[in-house]
């Protein structure tokens, strides 16, 4: 296993660091193992492996080129290796051998396209596709585009239409399940459904994996055998085992070729083909060499694998498991001993429940600080509920369904009429999952670091090796820790940020004692449905990576969907202390965030011009709407205008207020206008942001929330120029990402990009 080790190490090194040209060293070096003494061809051996490994990882990711043309649009070519409905109308790609402008890119394509259509695996595309992606120049940034105007080779793609597309469920969320667990089409699964198996720790189940597979490759084996002995002319001969195990192999391959497939299912397929290859040689092969050749494949053909959250989380789970199953084994020894448990039953379901306790308790272990790390998602009843969702699926819901779906491609008659019997086996699986996670709440948290994580990770499954192993695993673990515990803690000043959620606003407020407030939240300016989805894929990881696990405070600056579109779904996941309103009537949008916010124990408060409320050192102080006075005609003049004042620097956040509210504000204390940063108001509208205004803050840094000119008109050509003129820096998080200004005590405010998920 060393050369195995010492390989997948070698490829994605030479990946990673472009090292291409240790071939000829590798090969002298394989030529001097003759010279070199007995215990020193091992190494040199090894060395070997080291170098031809980065040559092979220099050679499947070579550099790719910037090419992207003026207008945006360019011509792809590549082959289908995966084609995934993500949703009724969208469908995602990826493409290998991907060509950008005739030019080889070097590395696997996403593309996303419209329509019903699933390319079949090995299918050639060839058209005209939109670069999304802001950097396509960057080495190891996917480019994501979209399909615009295909090649008439595209005229050929049809939908993929599936068996059980044809035999409906009677309930929608059964057969959006059914279609994930049999076919890996996702698509059909409500957001509830996923937040109740992330909530739970179960999602593991939601995916065509290693449990699935294992369970369909043993009933294939089983069901082999069987007929073996029954057809043979007699009853048993010693090539039925092996028989049964070659037709397995192949049967787990022409299932996976006919399910939408992902890393994991790969990777699973490969391990239970090596564990089948070796009953077909007679050899029984040990787990973790069947770990080692299934990473070794892997990395041979991406070597960048290790570096993704999917390789880590299954083969760091599957190793905690391997580790664990000898103290499983002892344990279930000790119950099953004579004259421990009179009886057979309780014997057998006793030493089941043992083992089945420590493998889940090895693999949450390993992979909760990894699920923290890559997804900022923790679920604090998951090894609970895995000890019931686990063996239901395993025994129960991946038989019924794999039954149901031969049943259905036989006789879509019979189908329906035995339908119901799986709609309640999956039905009860949603129930069971449904009830735990509103008992759970919300498993949003705080990102942490990657190498903590893994450093957690790995000295988890060390503690279960002998004694040296366990003291370096302690000490791994030890550091690993501390070094969560600084990653946590707050920032040594004031900062603020302007979180790139497109068109809308999302400021976030951090403090040196761990103060936190949320200045709107994004979302999109005619859809309330696309606004959630935003904050589930772009604001929530953000607030997760900065830290944020608990919300002090969110100030709603006025009721148009670009502010207050994902404000609901963050307090769903986040608990909010305090929610600030305007004073003025608002629209309908904010009912849904009152309520959540209700429903967590926060209060509501309703805002008007007044005197500065301190926060600490800091102090928050509205300068609009005005106390006392009729409310402005318009939405937008409704805002709440906020000034933000910390020992190293002050903000104004002007929300989408217009030049009219500019004057207002000029004409009662031009004083209190004096900032360092300004938040430009309406996304850099020509009606915000006046000459005169500009002029009193004072202002060195203008931060426009926008998704800047190349999407669209905003931010106005004259609004920047204004802005130029006054001499201020400006950030536009469409353009450039998003902004984080430090307010330095011992310095001027200082704004530098922030890369958010």
């Amino acid at each position: 296993m060393g050369f195995l080790f010492v390989w997948i190490l070698g490829c994605t090194t030479g990946a990673v660091f472009e090292i291409s040209h240790a071939a000829g060293a590798s090969v002298v070096l394989f030529s001097l193992m003759r010279l070199a003494g007995p215990r020193r061809s091992r190494t040199v051996a090894l060395l070997g492996c080291a170098l031809l490994g980065m040559s092979w990882g220099a050679y499947r990711n070579p550099t790719p080129h910037p090419l992207v043309s003026p207008e945006g649009t360019i011509e792809v070519s590549g082959i289908v290796t995966r084609s995934t409905r993500v949703s009724e109308d969208r469908v995602r790609s990826v493409l290998t051998s991907a060509t950008i402008e005739g030019r080889p890119l070097g590395r696997a394509l996403s593309l996303r396209s419209s329509g019903r259509c699933a390319w079949p695996v090995g299918y050639r595309f060839t058209g005209l596709a939109e670069v999304r992606s802001r950097a396509p120049a960057v080495a190891r940034l996917s480019l994501v585009a979209t399909a615009r105007s295909p090649g008439p080779e595209i005229d050929r793609c049809q939908p993929v239409t599936r068996v059980h597309e044809r035999v409906s469920l009677p309930n929608s969320e059964t057969s959006g399940l059914l279609r994930a667990l049999s076919l890996g089409d996702r698509s059909g699964v409500s957001h509830a459904t996923r937040e109740a198996f992330i909530d739970t720790g179960t999602m593991h189940l939601l995916a065509i994996s290693g449990l699935h597979l294992g369970v369909v490759a043993w009933g294939l084996y089983r069901i082999s055998l069987w007929v073996l002995c029954l057809l043979g002319p007699l009853s048993w001969t010693q090539d039925n085992p092996r028989t049964a195990a070659g037709l397995s192999v192949i049967g787990v391959w022409s299932v996976v070729s006919q399910i939408q497939g992902t890393d994991a299912t790969l990777r699973a397929a490969w391990g239970i083909t090596f564990v089948l290859c070796g009953l077909c040689w007679g050899r029984r092969v040990e787990g973790s060499r069947v770990l080692c050749l299934a990473a070794a494949g892997v990395v041979t053909w991406e070597p960048l694998a290790p570096l993704g959250a999917s390789f880590q989380l299954s083969f760091l789970a599957v190793w905690a498991i391997l580790r664990v199953a000898p103290l499983a084994r002892r344990c279930r020894e000790h119950i099953t001993a004579p004259g421990r448990v009179d009886s057979p039953l309780l014997k057998a379901c006793g030493a089941r429940m043992v083992e089945l306790t420590l493998v889940n308790l090895a693999a949450t272990a390993v992979t909760a600080p990894l699920g923290l790390a890559w997804f900022g998602q923790l679920s604090l009843v998951g090894p609970l509920v895995n000890l019931v969702a686990t063996p239901w699926v395993a025994v129960v819901v991946v038989p019924a369904v794999a039954l149901w779906v031969l049943l259905a491609s036989v006789s879509p008659e019979l189908a329906s009429l035995s339908s119901p019997a799986v709609d309640w086996v999956l039905g009860a699986l949603l129930d069971l999952l449904e009830v735990w996670a509103e008992l759970a709440g919300s498993s949003q948290r705080a990102r942490w670091p990657l190498w903590a994580a893994l450093g957690i990770s790995v000295g988890c499954i060390g503690l279960l090796g002998g004694a040296s192993w366990r003291r370096l695993s302690v000490a791994l673990v030890c550091a690993s820790l501390l070094g969560v515990q600084l990653a946590a803690a707050p920032p040594p000043a004031w900062q603020l940020t302007a979180i790139n959620v497109g068109h809308g606003d999302a400021l976030l407020v951090q403090g040196p004692e761990g103060q936190t407030a949320l200045v709107d939240a994004g979302g999109h300016p005619r859809s309330a449905d696309r606004g959630r989805d935003q904050s589930r894929w772009l604001l929530l990881p953000a607030l997760s990576q900065m830290g944020v696990d608990h919300l002090d405070l969110m100030i709603i600056t006025h009721g148009d969907l670009d502010h207050v579109g994902g404000a609901a779904e963050v307090a769903r996941r986040i608990p909010v202390g305090e929610l600030w309103l305007s004073r003025c009537p608002q629209r309908r949008s904010v009912d849904p965030l009152v309520r959540a916010v209700f429903a967590q124990g926060g209060r509501v408060v309703r805002v008007q011009s007044g005197a500065p409320i301190p926060w600490g050192e800091a102090s928050l102080e509205v300068l609009w709407p005005p106390r006392g006075e009729p409310c402005p005609a318009t939405e937008n003049d409704r805002s709440v205008v906020l000034k933000v004042q910390t020992p190293g620097g002050s903000a104004l956040l002007m929300g989408d207020a217009s030049q009219v509210v500019e004057s207002s504000l000029l004409g009662r204390d031009p004083g209190r206008l004096s900032v360092d940063v300004l938040k430009v108001g309406h996304h850099g509208s020509d009606s915000s942001s006046s000459t005169p205004f500009i002029g009193a803050t004072g202002a060195q840094v203008a931060l426009v929330s926008g998704p800047g000119r190349a999407r669209g008109p905003l931010p106005s050509i004259r609004a920047l120029e204004r802005l130029r003129r006054a001499g201020l820096s400006i950030w536009v998080t469409g353009r450039d990402g998003t902004a984080q200004v430090v307010f330095d005590p011992v310095g001027s405010p200082r704004a530098r990009r922030l890369r958010t998920p």
